[in-house]
């Protein structure tokens, strides 16, 4: 059973030079209980109260906006026009960035608001007027368990390619997502602390994302759809999902 004060008790009888944590509810168990001893995490989604943390830093489970729009154009480089629905009150911040990064790379971004589940139907609707292809992000709100039918419908019935965010939604009809080398990402984090261990302050080393993108690709998905990926991608991908 885990023991979260005993554990953090031990840490500081035991006076470490640095907490290494995997996932996120060690991590916020070790930034609530430490507060002067370096704390490096890994295997975590993107947190607020993590990233604001003055002795912590590490690697977290999320490619920059720039890394994924930049796999779609690869594999769908016609498309211009990128959809997404979100809930604000989590990822208002992202979406604005997003935007950002759109127009620069000549792309346009069609945000819809979800406040709750009954605002999907709609936006979808609004989705499959104005976009080329719909961007999934990790969005507790809009894309879950009980919405998967439901988006992964939309996307075939309006020939709209949904970007899945893990290799799960791919074989279930999204037609690619990126993913993560864990082996990687956990070296990522052993040189993170190596560096604190070194004299480096966790708030001097910003935190960052995986440095190694893998994806997986659904053919099935795509000859639905009449998308053509190239056999380069098609060779160089993590998995291809054919049936």
């Amino acid at each position: 059973t885990f023991k979260p004060k005993q554990v953090m008790q031990k840490m500081k009888e035991e006076k470490a030079d640095v907490i290494f944590v995997v996932g996120n509810r060690a991590a916020e168990v070790a930034l609530d209980n430490v507060a002067d001893t370096p704390v490096v995490f890994s295997m975590i989604l993107k947190n607020k109260k993590l990233m604001s943390a003055k002795n912590a830093t590490g690697v977290i489970l999320e490619f920059p906006v720039e890394t994924e729009f930049s796999f779609l154009r690869q594999v769908i480089p016609e498309a211009r026009r990128i959809g997404v629905v979100y809930n604000p009150k989590e990822n208002d911040e992202k979406i604005a960035l997003a935007e950002g990064v759109a127009k620069k790379m000549g792309l346009v971004l069609y945000a819809q608001e979800v406040h709750n589940p009954k605002d999907l139907p709609n936006a979808l609707k609004n989705i499959a007027k104005n976009s080329d292809v719909l961007w999934g992000i990790s969005d507790s709100l809009v894309l879950n368990a009980q919405t998967a039918k439901q988006i992964l419908l939309f996307s075939f019935r309006n020939n709209i390619p949904f970007c899945g965010m893990s290799p799960s939604w791919v074989e279930a009809g999204a037609l690619y997502s990126l993913g993560w080398d864990y082996t990687d990402i956990g070296m990522q984090g052993g040189e993170v602390a190596w560096k604190i261990l070194q004299g480096n302050e966790p708030n001097s080393m910003p935190v960052v994302a995986p440095r190694t993108v893998r994806y997986f690709l659904n053919l099935k998905t795509a000859k639905h759809m009449k998308i053509k990926i190239s056999e380069e991608l098609i060779n160089n991908a993590q998995q291809v999902f054919k049936e």
